[in-house]
């Protein structure tokens, strides 16, 4: 081998091992809880709840002012999929910051990726000024041809012309970000589609339709299995003609929004035109709010979501500890069931068939969610804390562990093919 070559090989070899330890860190830059913390996460939701644009009018502008710690704490809530994602926003009339870091897995040595951007106000979109992964800094022309791109890809993937189109500005004041923008109802149409593909629409009003027909026949009060057994047996009956992961979907949709008491027209505005099933309280082990709970969680891991659908249940108990019913491992029982069904539901093709079959089959409170009988619940802040101490607790995990022991020990919730 000629010398070139050596070096050429050597600068690889170099090259190879220093731009890993330029983006990797041995810590992260963002103080945080080892995942997203359980009540940040009901604060979140609460957050994007009040300020849901989809109550607005198309063509209506509002104007939305957030703290920095607001945003933050939305910010933390997209990262809260990611293994110890953290983030953290400052915020002046001169500039915006912000710092994201998460925890890469099997990474012994420099197991952490940091993030910072810098943002500088501008007409119109504010204009970002620098990307730093690591210890590596971008060249000012690349981060520009970056964010660049990534607003044109955004904006297509909307069906919108440009930024002028819908934020129409964008201003930065002590401690918070101000924004105007213009609501536009395609901007919804789009996400809609995105949850329900066009294909499966007319499969979703199959669902539906087979709903009232089973609400129809059933007593007034009935158990969750009555309904979504009779769903699934039609949706493992047509098993050959059908994606039976997307059927699963489908079904856990047209549950949950029934037994929730919400209709499907949000999604589905065609839906306010379709038959309405017989109003029923659907029940587990005899309560409606366990049924609830486990179709929540079910749904939201059946669209990908499991880290969230995670979180929300611990937040829900959390923030009910402190101001509503109290806290209760009985509904964190229903919510780890719903985590399971919907996981396997969607895992694979062989595991949404196999759970097709099985939930069609299983008839019983007990098929579904083991007996609830000697885990606590109606906590207060205090008692919970007293006893518990908090979510990372060994007392608490061992709670936990016992749940996850019962499901176990269900047929539906076993280890899918």
């Amino acid at each position: 081998m000629t010398s070139l070559w050596r070096w050429i090989l050597g600068g690889l070899l170099l090259v190879g091992i220093a731009l890993p330890l330029a983006l990797l860190s041995l810590a992260p830059e963002v103080d945080g809880p080892g995942h997203f913390d359980s009540v940040r996460a009901a604060r979140a939701r609460a957050l994007i709840r009040d300020n849901d644009p989809r109550q607005l009018r198309n063509g209506e502008e509002r104007v939305l002012l957030l703290s920095a710690d607001e945003l933050s704490l939305l910010v933390d809530y997209l990262l809260s999929g990611l293994p110890e994602g953290a983030a953290t926003v400052t915020i002046s009339p001169e500039a915006l910051s912000a710092h994201l870091a998460w925890r890469l897995p099997r990474l012994p040595l420099a197991p952490y990726l940091n993030i910072a951007l810098g943002f500088a106000p501008a007409d119109g979109l504010p204009r970002l000024t620098g990307i730093r992964v690591g210890a590596l800094q971008l060249p000012a022309s690349v981060s520009d041809l970056l964010a660049h791109q990534a607003l044109d890809l955004a904006y297509a993937a909307l069906g919108l012309s440009d930024p002028g189109s819908l934020i129409r500005e964008v201003a930065f004041e002590p401690d918070r970000l101000r924004l105007r923008y213009e609501w536009q109802d395609r901007v919804a149409d789009v996400f809609r589609a995105q949850i329900i593909p066009p294909g499966q629409q007319a499969r979703i009003r199959e669902f539906h339709t087979q709903l009232v027909a089973i609400t129809a026949r059933a007593p007034h009060v009935a158990s969750l299995p009555a309904l979504a057994g009779p769903l699934f047996a039609y949706a493992a009956a047509s098993a050959g003609e059908h994606d039976p992961v997307a059927d699963n979907r489908a079904a856990l949709l047209v549950l949950a929004r029934y037994v929730n008491g919400s209709s499907l027209e949000l999604l589905l505005p065609e839906a306010s035109q379709w038959p309405r099933p017989t109003p029923l309280s659907v029940r587990l082990h005899g309560r409606h709010d366990l049924a609830q709970h486990f179709l929540i969680s079910a749904l939201l891991t059946a669209t990908g979501s499991n880290a969230i659908a995670n979180s929300v249940g611990v937040a829900k108990e959390l923030d009910d500890a402190r101001h509503g019913s109290g806290f209760s491992f009985v509904d964190l029982l229903a919510d780890e069931a719903g985590n399971r069904f919907g996981e396997r539901a969607t895992a694979s093709r062989e595991s949404a068939l196999a759970l097709q079959q099985l939930a069609a089959s299983g008839r019983r409170d007990a098929d579904w969610l083991p007996s609830p009988e000697g885990l606590r619940e109606s906590l207060s802040e205090a008692e919970f804390r007293q006893r518990y101490g908090g979510v990372e607790s060994p007392a608490f995990l061992d709670v936990m562990h016992e749940i996850g022991a019962r499901l176990d020990r269900l047929a539906l919730y076993q280890t899918a093919p």
